[in-house]
């Protein structure tokens, strides 16, 4: 593992013309401290974006990926503690038309994974960062394409020492979310630090 963090962002999807996610991936610097921070758009689309997710990871062997998804429903930043191992379009389809009635997303695995970076820390950072918009951690990624990305993550990952960790961001000003991402990056390279100290 290197000295990198990827960071996931999603198009635009359902009736919206952009995402939160893509705009504030724009604005997060190359670098955070010694880390270098890698970059990545993916598609709402049901299995395609983990795979396009997990080939970026095992192309560039970070120490963590922190993905973001856009919850427009949401009022607070929301770190997430487990993905459930089903798929469900409740309002809308993917991006490629694709529905669901709650199939799983992987057959004889776990109904939940849980995130691999501390939600709790992330949303420490986040607090202590004087950000404006508030932050809690959630327990749900709900059952959409967020849900997948992060439920596929984790079991790819599940027998390397890549760190992962989803965060949904509400549909609030984009750079205070900059702001609390960084403040997650910020502590994701110092948990590194941690790990490597004797």
């Amino acid at each position: 593992m290197k000295k990198r963090i990827l960071v996931s962002a999603f198009e635009p999807f359902g009736d919206s013309q952009s995402n939160i996610t893509a705009k504030v991936l724009e604005l997060l610097p190359e670098k955070v401290g010694d880390f270098e921070i890698y970059k990545i758009t993916l598609p709402v689309v049901f299995g395609k974006c983990g795979e396009l997710l997990i080939k970026e990871t095992e192309r560039i062997m970070p120490y963590a990926v922190l993905s973001l998804g856009q919850a427009a429903s949401r009022s607070k930043i929301t770190p997430e503690q487990n993905a459930k191992n089903i798929r469900f379009t409740s309002s809308y389809a993917d991006n490629e038309g694709k529905l669901f009635s709650g199939e799983k997303i992987k057959e004889d695995s776990p109904d939940v994974l849980c995130s691999t970076l501390d939600p709790e820390a992330l949303k420490s950072a986040v607090v202590s960062s004087g950000c404006k918009i508030e932050c809690e951690v959630s327990q749900s990624a709900g059952e959409y394409v967020c849900n997948d990305l992060m439920y596929s993550a984790l079991y790819a990952l599940k027998n390397t020492k890549i760190k992962y960790a989803f965060v949904h961001l509400p549909c609030k000003d984009k750079h205070a979310l900059a702001h609390a991402v960084l403040a997650m990056l910020e502590e994701i390279s110092a948990e590194y630090q941690k790990a490597v100290t004797p």
